[in-house]
Parts: structure tokens; C-alpha cells; sequence
């Protein structure tokens, strides 16, 4: 029970300071999508093998409803963080910031108490 809640605890705090923490923006970027993608395997709804970014994109928004565009710019933004050829901007890194932890909320929201509370306990990588 108390190592089920001290574990849940210490994964929600490593993953906040994850997207606080600073550095190059195509970095932030990325550790932004990398925290977004292992909260929602925790709630179910992990990236399959080989699934392409968009791919991904597609299925979720096929069964969660997000708001405000925030997939679809995490998405992007990541796809030019890993194969742009230019650097990436510090609003750029900001904006994904911002916009997992809108997917994060509006995913929480989507698969209710249950599994939210199986999720924060499941073994997983803090991010």
C-alpha cells in the first residue's frame, strides 16, 4: 500500500520537474512527447511498435478527445525537434511544454478515477 503510493508520488514528481527542467529547446521538446507518450501508457495508451508519430497521433485522437490543438502541435514540434534540419526556437520549446501538460490533463480526464489511480501505481519509467 504506502510503496504503491510513495511510487506514485515519486513518478508524478519526476515528471513534472522533467518538463520544468531546463536546457536546449529541441531537447525540451522531446522530453516533453517522451513524458506525454509514458503518461498515457500508464493509462492504457501507449505507443505501439513501429507506430510513426502521426500514426500515434491519429489513433489517440480517434479515442480521446484533446483540446485546443495541443496533439497536433506536440506532434509537430516533435517530429522537427528529431528530423528538422534547423534548431529549434525557445517558444517552440515552451509551446510543447504547455501543450503535454494539456495532453496530460485532457488524458487523465478521458480515462477517469480507475484507471488514472491503476496508472499512477503501474511500474513504468518516471518518463
Amino acid at each position: 500500500g504506502a510503496v504503491m503510493v510513495f511510487a506514485a508520488v515519486g513518478k508524478a514528481i519526476s515528471r513534472s520537474v522533467a518538463l520544468r527542467r531546463g536546457g536546449p529547446p529541441g531537447r525540451a521538446v522531446t522530453r516533453a512527447y517522451v513524458v506525454f507518450q509514458a503518461s498515457a501508457a500508464d493509462l492504457g495508451l501507449a505507443r505501439r511498435s513501429a507506430e510513426t508519430l502521426g500514426e500515434y497521433r491519429d489513433r489517440l485522437r480517434s479515442s480521446v478527445r484533446f483540446s485546443d490543438g495541443h496533439l497536433e502541435r506536440l506532434t509537430a514540434l516533435t517530429g522537427t525537434a528529431i528530423y528538422g534540419a534547423r534548431p529549434m526556437t525557445e517558444e517552440e520549446g515552451r509551446s510543447a511544454l504547455d501543450a503535454a501538460r494539456a495532453l496530460g490533463r485532457d488524458l487523465r480526464r478521458h480515462v477517469g478515477p480507475v484507471r488514472r489511480a491503476v496508472g499512477a501505481v503501474r511500474p513504468s519509467p518516471p518518463f
